[in-house]
């Protein structure tokens, strides 16, 4: 019986420790591609920056935080929160998702000749059942 127990400890840890490794590898991962997707933005010459980056194993949910792209003309999207919930992995340059939604959106368009700028904030927006290429630039 005692060995049994400590067996069955031994497996329960081993187990607990893989759950833990396995969560951080996908955490590291999804990180990673977001860096490359801006990192990509900002080798074409835009400014593009973002804060924190969480990715729920289980619920297959990507949340990236602080989303700032800028062109060179001055023009700027700002997005507070972006989640895709139900994501799927890239695959052939493509990336779905049951539900892609944003909160806290602004759009700024620079003012162009006698044009004033011009600017858009919604509170949120969302897109069910999204189908899109998984790279914000033309290939």
């Amino acid at each position: 019986m005692k060995k049994f127990a400590i067996g069955l400890l031994a497996l329960l840890l081993l187990a607990g420790a893989g759950f833990f490794s396995v969560n951080q590898y996908v955490q590291w991962r999804a990180t990673q591609e977001v860096d490359a997707v801006f990192s990509a933005l900002r080798t074409a010459g835009r400014e593009a920056a973002h804060g924190g980056v969480a990715f729920d194993l289980f619920k297959r949910s990507l949340t990236v935080r602080s989303v700032l792209l800028r062109e060179p003309d001055g023009s700027r999207v700002a997005i507070a929160s972006l989640v895709l919930d139900g994501v799927t992995e890239p695959k052939d340059g493509r990336v779905s998702a049951r539900r892609l939604g944003a909160e806290g959106i602004e759009i700024e368009i620079a003012a162009a000749g006698e044009r004033p700028r011009t600017l858009y904030q919604a509170p949120g927006a969302s897109v069910d059942l999204y189908s899109g290429p998984d790279t914000l630039l033309p290939r």
